[in-house]
């Protein structure tokens, strides 16, 4: 049986191909274990094992709307979509962007900050919604 040159080319270059994504395929896998342990630690209660010099940590979820570069821009989406979404929705100024950002009130549960996210999501207005997580030190 005798195969061409271009269908050997073709063979070797799939072979290749193959492999090549099973090579980074199985080392992706082995990095989403050891983040999802790393997850799975940072969730245990403050007081188990988040203890350094005398403090704690504890993670905050909020949910970020929309930015604005004006604060009326801000002020006027959250009167126009008040009725769209359940809950408060907050105006606030990051000094470091310089933005007015419209946010939901702090979640101190990630699966309900997630939950909520998934919901609103769904509202073509804010398609665009991201989940900000902040680790907030405490100190006693």
């Amino acid at each position: 049986m005798e195969f061409s040159i271009p269908f050997l080319f073709t063979m070797k270059t799939i072979l290749l191909l193959f492999l090549t994504i099973l090579f980074f395929s199985c080392g992706s896998s082995k990095v989403s274990e050891s983040y999802d342990a790393e997850e799975e630690n940072s969730t245990k209660s403050v007081f188990d094992s988040n203890f350094v010099n005398n403090s704690a940590f504890v993670y905050q979820y909020t949910i970020q709307l929309a930015s604005f570069e004006s604060k009326e821009s801000a002020i006027s989406f959250i009167e126009e979509n008040r009725d769209s979404i359940t809950g408060e929705l907050l105006n606030s100024f990051d000094e470091n962007k310089n933005l007015y950002l419209v946010q939901l009130p702090v979640f101190n549960s990630r699966i309900k900050a997630e939950e909520k996210l998934a919901e609103i999501s769904k509202n073509e207005i804010f398609f665009n919604a991201v989940m900000i997580i902040k680790k907030v030190n405490i100190e006693y």
